[in-house]
Protein backbone atom coordinates (compact mmCIF):
# COMPACT_ATOMS: atom_id res chain seq x y z
CA UNK A 1 0.00 0.00 0.00
CA UNK A 2 0.59 3.74 -0.26
CA UNK A 3 2.18 4.27 3.50
CA UNK A 4 4.34 1.22 2.97
CA UNK A 5 6.01 2.01 -0.43
CA UNK A 6 6.64 5.81 1.18
CA UNK A 7 8.29 3.71 4.26
CA UNK A 8 10.42 2.20 1.74
CA UNK A 9 11.27 4.79 -0.16
CA UNK A 10 11.97 7.56 2.32
CA UNK A 11 14.20 4.70 3.99
CA UNK A 12 16.48 3.97 1.44
CA UNK A 13 16.21 8.12 0.59
CA UNK A 14 17.83 8.65 3.81
CA UNK A 15 20.66 6.72 3.74
CA UNK A 16 21.24 8.08 0.36
CA UNK A 17 21.44 11.29 2.07
CA UNK A 18 23.76 10.31 5.13
CA UNK A 19 26.14 8.70 2.25
CA UNK A 20 26.02 11.82 0.56
CA UNK A 21 24.09 10.76 -2.52
CA UNK A 22 22.06 13.60 -2.76
CA UNK A 23 20.68 13.10 -6.58
CA UNK A 24 19.87 9.69 -5.63
CA UNK A 25 18.21 10.67 -2.18
CA UNK A 26 16.58 13.53 -3.93
CA UNK A 27 14.72 10.83 -6.36
CA UNK A 28 13.70 8.35 -3.64
CA UNK A 29 12.26 11.63 -0.95
CA UNK A 30 10.05 12.36 -4.58
CA UNK A 31 9.33 9.15 -4.70
CA UNK A 32 8.09 8.98 -1.19
CA UNK A 33 6.27 12.16 -1.69
CA UNK A 34 3.94 10.60 -4.22
CA UNK A 35 2.84 7.99 -2.15
CA UNK A 36 2.68 10.39 1.52
CA UNK A 37 3.04 13.62 1.74
CA UNK A 38 5.41 14.76 5.12
CA UNK A 39 7.43 17.33 6.31
CA UNK A 40 10.38 15.23 7.02
CA UNK A 41 10.57 14.62 3.38
CA UNK A 42 9.70 17.58 2.42
CA UNK A 43 12.50 19.24 4.53
CA UNK A 44 15.55 16.53 3.48
CA UNK A 45 14.22 16.94 -0.57
CA UNK A 46 14.28 20.38 0.00
CA UNK A 47 18.27 20.11 1.79
CA UNK A 48 19.15 17.92 -1.26
CA UNK A 49 18.44 20.91 -3.65
CA UNK A 50 20.35 22.73 -1.63
CA UNK A 51 23.66 20.46 -2.19
CA UNK A 52 22.77 20.84 -5.64
CA UNK A 53 22.62 24.71 -6.00
CA UNK A 54 18.75 24.50 -6.89
CA UNK A 55 18.20 27.64 -4.43
CA UNK A 56 14.61 28.79 -5.54
CA UNK A 57 13.18 24.80 -5.09
CA UNK A 58 15.20 24.82 -2.47
CA UNK A 59 13.33 27.39 -0.40
CA UNK A 60 9.69 25.87 -1.69
CA UNK A 61 10.39 22.48 -0.15
CA UNK A 62 12.10 24.03 3.33
CA UNK A 63 8.73 26.04 3.70
CA UNK A 64 6.53 22.95 3.45
CA UNK A 65 9.02 21.05 5.85
CA UNK A 66 7.55 22.22 9.34
CA UNK A 67 8.54 24.53 11.81
CA UNK A 68 12.27 23.57 11.24
CA UNK A 69 12.30 23.89 7.50
CA UNK A 70 10.34 27.05 7.61
CA UNK A 71 13.09 28.62 10.53
CA UNK A 72 15.71 27.14 7.60
CA UNK A 73 14.36 28.86 4.44
CA UNK A 74 13.82 32.09 6.75
CA UNK A 75 17.04 32.42 7.43
CA UNK A 76 18.87 31.66 4.01
CA UNK A 77 16.17 34.56 2.63
CA UNK A 78 17.78 36.68 5.23
CA UNK A 79 21.34 35.51 4.41
CA UNK A 80 20.92 36.15 0.55
CA UNK A 81 19.02 39.73 1.32
CA UNK A 82 21.86 40.49 3.37
CA UNK A 83 23.90 39.94 0.04
CA UNK A 84 21.49 42.20 -1.50
CA UNK A 85 19.97 39.21 -3.83
CA UNK A 86 17.06 38.35 -4.51
CA UNK A 87 15.88 34.60 -4.62
CA UNK A 88 13.92 34.88 -7.25
CA UNK A 89 16.78 36.16 -9.73
CA UNK A 90 18.82 33.16 -8.97
CA UNK A 91 18.99 30.87 -11.69
CA UNK A 92 18.77 26.57 -10.91
CA UNK A 93 21.67 24.97 -11.82
CA UNK A 94 22.23 24.18 -15.40
CA UNK A 95 23.26 21.06 -14.38
CA UNK A 96 21.71 18.37 -11.82
CA UNK A 97 24.58 16.11 -10.97
CA UNK A 98 28.41 16.86 -11.13
CA UNK A 99 30.98 14.11 -10.88
CA UNK A 100 34.67 12.67 -12.08
CA UNK A 101 35.59 9.92 -14.57
CA UNK A 102 38.12 8.04 -15.54
CA UNK A 103 39.26 7.07 -19.37
CA UNK A 104 39.45 3.44 -19.55
CA UNK A 105 39.67 3.23 -23.10
CA UNK A 106 41.44 5.47 -25.63
CA UNK A 107 38.41 5.51 -27.91
CA UNK A 108 36.25 7.63 -25.43
CA UNK A 109 35.03 5.22 -22.51
CA UNK A 110 35.15 6.60 -19.39
CA UNK A 111 34.36 4.93 -15.82
CA UNK A 112 32.29 6.71 -13.29
CA UNK A 113 29.66 6.63 -10.62
CA UNK A 114 25.93 5.54 -11.81
CA UNK A 115 24.71 8.08 -9.32
CA UNK A 116 26.57 10.66 -11.17
CA UNK A 117 24.68 9.83 -14.47
CA UNK A 118 21.15 8.63 -12.82
CA UNK A 119 18.44 9.56 -15.28
CA UNK A 120 20.45 11.36 -17.50
CA UNK A 121 18.91 13.06 -20.22
CA UNK A 122 22.04 14.57 -21.74
CA UNK A 123 26.25 14.05 -20.18
CA UNK A 124 28.78 16.37 -21.26
CA UNK A 125 32.66 15.57 -20.77
CA UNK A 126 35.22 18.10 -20.11
CA UNK A 127 38.83 16.57 -20.74
CA UNK A 128 42.16 19.02 -20.25
CA UNK A 129 44.47 17.80 -22.53
CA UNK A 130 47.63 19.86 -24.05
CA UNK A 131 46.59 22.77 -21.72
CA UNK A 132 43.20 23.29 -23.69
CA UNK A 133 39.86 22.20 -21.54
CA UNK A 134 37.31 20.95 -24.32
CA UNK A 135 33.78 19.88 -24.13
CA UNK A 136 32.20 16.71 -25.34
CA UNK A 137 28.62 14.68 -25.06
CA UNK A 138 28.91 11.62 -23.85
CA UNK A 139 26.12 8.74 -23.83
CA UNK A 140 25.59 5.79 -21.18
CA UNK A 141 27.03 2.25 -22.08
CA UNK A 142 26.32 0.49 -19.61
CA UNK A 143 25.42 0.58 -15.56
CA UNK A 144 25.42 -1.54 -12.34
CA UNK A 145 22.84 0.14 -10.55
CA UNK A 146 23.49 -2.28 -7.21
CA UNK A 147 27.23 -1.42 -7.08
CA UNK A 148 26.91 2.43 -8.27
CA UNK A 149 28.92 2.03 -11.11
CA UNK A 150 28.30 3.52 -14.66
CA UNK A 151 30.48 3.25 -18.02
CA UNK A 152 29.87 6.34 -20.88
CA UNK A 153 31.33 6.81 -23.99
CA UNK A 154 32.55 10.17 -25.59
CA UNK A 155 29.50 10.34 -28.45
CA UNK A 156 30.63 13.79 -30.41
CA UNK A 157 31.68 14.04 -33.85
CA UNK A 158 34.61 16.68 -32.21
CA UNK A 159 36.22 14.10 -30.18
CA UNK A 160 39.56 12.30 -31.38
CA UNK A 161 40.96 9.28 -29.88
CA UNK A 162 43.63 9.74 -27.02
CA UNK A 163 46.90 8.50 -26.78
CA UNK A 164 47.47 5.20 -24.64
CA UNK A 165 45.82 5.49 -21.46
CA UNK A 166 48.69 5.18 -18.50
CA UNK A 167 47.66 3.30 -15.79
CA UNK A 168 45.92 -0.50 -15.64
CA UNK A 169 42.98 -1.35 -13.92
CA UNK A 170 43.74 -4.27 -11.35
CA UNK A 171 41.60 -7.41 -10.64
CA UNK A 172 43.45 -8.41 -7.16
CA UNK A 173 42.36 -6.83 -3.82
CA UNK A 174 44.43 -4.56 -2.25
CA UNK A 175 45.70 -4.93 1.21
CA UNK A 176 45.24 -3.02 4.38
CA UNK A 177 47.41 0.14 4.32
CA UNK A 178 48.14 0.68 0.63
CA UNK A 179 49.36 3.97 -0.13
CA UNK A 180 46.54 5.37 -2.23
CA UNK A 181 46.25 8.90 -3.91
CA UNK A 182 42.46 10.15 -5.48
CA UNK A 183 42.20 12.74 -8.39
CA UNK A 184 38.69 14.51 -8.72
CA UNK A 185 36.80 17.75 -9.01
CA UNK A 186 35.15 18.20 -5.53
CA UNK A 187 32.91 21.12 -4.97
CA UNK A 188 33.54 22.89 -8.67
CA UNK A 189 31.49 25.79 -7.55
CA UNK A 190 34.01 26.82 -4.74
CA UNK A 191 37.18 25.30 -5.83
CA UNK A 192 36.87 25.75 -9.45
CA UNK A 193 37.53 23.40 -12.27
CA UNK A 194 40.78 22.36 -11.90
CA UNK A 195 41.87 18.47 -10.92
CA UNK A 196 42.15 18.12 -7.24
CA UNK A 197 44.50 15.58 -5.40
CA UNK A 198 44.48 13.91 -2.02
CA UNK A 199 46.25 11.01 -0.47
CA UNK A 200 46.09 8.89 2.30
CA UNK A 201 45.97 4.65 2.86
CA UNK A 202 43.62 1.98 2.52
CA UNK A 203 41.99 1.93 6.23
CA UNK A 204 40.08 -0.96 5.49
CA UNK A 205 38.74 -3.84 3.51
CA UNK A 206 35.03 -2.81 3.74
CA UNK A 207 32.96 -0.01 3.61
CA UNK A 208 30.20 1.82 5.07
CA UNK A 209 28.35 -0.43 7.71
CA UNK A 210 30.75 -3.54 6.84
CA UNK A 211 30.44 -3.04 2.64
CA UNK A 212 32.05 -5.58 1.39
CA UNK A 213 32.21 -3.92 -2.28
CA UNK A 214 33.95 -1.26 -1.03
CA UNK A 215 37.48 -0.21 0.98
CA UNK A 216 37.18 2.51 3.67
CA UNK A 217 39.80 4.75 2.68
CA UNK A 218 42.10 7.82 4.77
CA UNK A 219 41.60 10.29 1.73
CA UNK A 220 38.90 12.63 2.31
CA UNK A 221 35.72 12.32 -0.65
CA UNK A 222 33.81 15.38 -1.03
CA UNK A 223 30.75 16.06 -3.71
CA UNK A 224 32.01 15.85 -7.05
CA UNK A 225 34.89 13.26 -6.23
CA UNK A 226 32.57 10.52 -7.17
CA UNK A 227 33.59 8.41 -10.08
CA UNK A 228 37.01 9.49 -9.88
CA UNK A 229 40.32 6.76 -9.73
CA UNK A 230 41.88 5.36 -6.99
CA UNK A 231 45.28 4.70 -7.33
CA UNK A 232 47.86 2.83 -5.63
CA UNK A 233 51.62 4.00 -5.75
CA UNK A 234 52.56 1.88 -8.82
CA UNK A 235 49.70 4.42 -10.55
CA UNK A 236 47.01 1.16 -11.05
CA UNK A 237 43.43 1.90 -10.60
CA UNK A 238 42.43 -0.04 -7.11
CA UNK A 239 39.05 1.69 -6.91
CA UNK A 240 36.70 4.01 -7.68
CA UNK A 241 35.46 6.55 -5.42
CA UNK A 242 32.20 7.08 -4.75
CA UNK A 243 31.13 8.33 -0.94
CA UNK A 244 32.66 10.38 2.27
CA UNK A 245 31.55 10.96 5.67
CA UNK A 246 30.58 14.47 6.02
CA UNK A 247 30.99 14.30 9.99
CA UNK A 248 34.48 12.85 9.92
CA UNK A 249 37.72 14.43 8.16
CA UNK A 250 39.78 11.68 7.04
CA UNK A 251 36.92 8.82 5.94
CA UNK A 252 36.09 7.93 2.22
CA UNK A 253 34.81 4.88 0.59
CA UNK A 254 36.02 3.37 -2.69
CA UNK A 255 34.04 0.86 -4.99
CA UNK A 256 36.92 -2.22 -5.65
CA UNK A 257 37.83 -2.36 -9.07
CA UNK A 258 37.39 -5.72 -9.88
CA UNK A 259 33.56 -4.78 -9.50
CA UNK A 260 34.37 -2.69 -12.28
CA UNK A 261 36.12 -5.49 -14.26
CA UNK A 262 33.00 -7.29 -13.92
CA UNK A 263 31.18 -4.82 -15.58
CA UNK A 264 33.22 -3.62 -18.34
CA UNK A 265 33.29 -7.71 -19.11
CA UNK A 266 29.86 -7.76 -19.48
CA UNK A 267 29.64 -4.32 -21.78
CA UNK A 268 27.28 -4.57 -24.71
CA UNK A 269 30.07 -3.04 -26.61
CA UNK A 270 33.80 -4.01 -26.49
CA UNK A 271 35.89 -1.59 -24.36
CA UNK A 272 40.22 -2.94 -24.78
CA UNK A 273 41.61 -1.98 -21.25
CA UNK A 274 45.88 -0.77 -21.00
CA UNK A 275 47.40 -4.32 -20.16
CA UNK A 276 50.81 -2.06 -19.68
CA UNK A 277 51.33 0.69 -16.56
CA UNK A 278 53.67 3.36 -17.90
CA UNK A 279 53.62 4.97 -14.44
CA UNK A 280 55.65 2.54 -12.02
CA UNK A 281 59.11 4.21 -11.72
CA UNK A 282 57.64 7.68 -11.61
CA UNK A 283 57.63 10.04 -8.90
CA UNK A 284 54.04 11.08 -7.44
CA UNK A 285 53.79 14.36 -9.04
CA UNK A 286 55.13 12.72 -11.99
CA UNK A 287 52.62 10.09 -12.02
CA UNK A 288 49.52 13.06 -11.30
CA UNK A 289 50.84 14.79 -14.55
CA UNK A 290 50.92 11.72 -16.75
CA UNK A 291 47.39 10.94 -14.71
CA UNK A 292 45.78 14.07 -14.99
CA UNK A 293 44.73 14.21 -18.96
CA UNK A 294 42.35 11.20 -18.46
CA UNK A 295 40.36 11.79 -14.90
CA UNK A 296 37.55 14.09 -16.61
CA UNK A 297 34.71 16.37 -15.07
CA UNK A 298 31.30 15.20 -16.03
CA UNK A 299 28.18 16.97 -15.89
CA UNK A 300 24.72 15.60 -15.93
CA UNK A 301 21.00 17.07 -16.29
CA UNK A 302 18.61 14.57 -15.07
CA UNK A 303 15.03 14.01 -15.78
CA UNK A 304 12.66 15.93 -13.40
CA UNK A 305 10.14 13.88 -11.72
Amino acid sequence: NGYENYEIYYKRATSYYKAEFYASALEDYTKALSYKKTEDAYFYRGMCKLQQKDIPSALEDLKLGGAKGITFAKELELNFASKGVEVSEIESPKYDCVGTGFIIDTKGYIATNYHVIENATSVNVHIAFKEEIKEYCAKVVVVDKNNDLAIIKIDDSKFSQLPSVPYTINRDLAEVGTSVFTMGYPEILSLGKSIKVTNGIISSKTGYQGDITCYQISAPIHPGNSGGPLIDETGCVIGICNAGVKELQNVGYAIKSSYLNNLIDNSPEQITLQEKNQLGTMSLPEKIKKISPYVVLIEAKSKKE
